[in-house]
């Protein structure tokens, strides 16, 4: 298999319950990005989270940070 870096947008349960799959499937914490830490994720170790002020309103933030990830 190859490897592949898994991103999730957002920090709800939704969210939650995708990252719980990815790590549970795969051992792979996946990156999760969004503008806050939300309750799913509060004290969570099962992803990486990467947060960003105005991540989900600014086109250029959410470009920034997606960016960053793939640098």
């Amino acid at each position: 298999m190859e490897d592949f870096l898994t991103i999730i947008l957002g920090t709800d349960a939704a969210s939650y319950t995708l990252a719980r799959n990815i790590y549970d499937a795969y051992g792979q914490k996946p990156v999760v990005c969004g503008a806050a830490i939300l309750i799913p994720f509060y004290n969570s170790s099962i992803a990486e989270i990467r947060v960003a002020e105005k991540f989900n309103s600014d086109p250029d933030v959410f470009v920034s940070l997606l960016n960053q990830l793939y640098a």
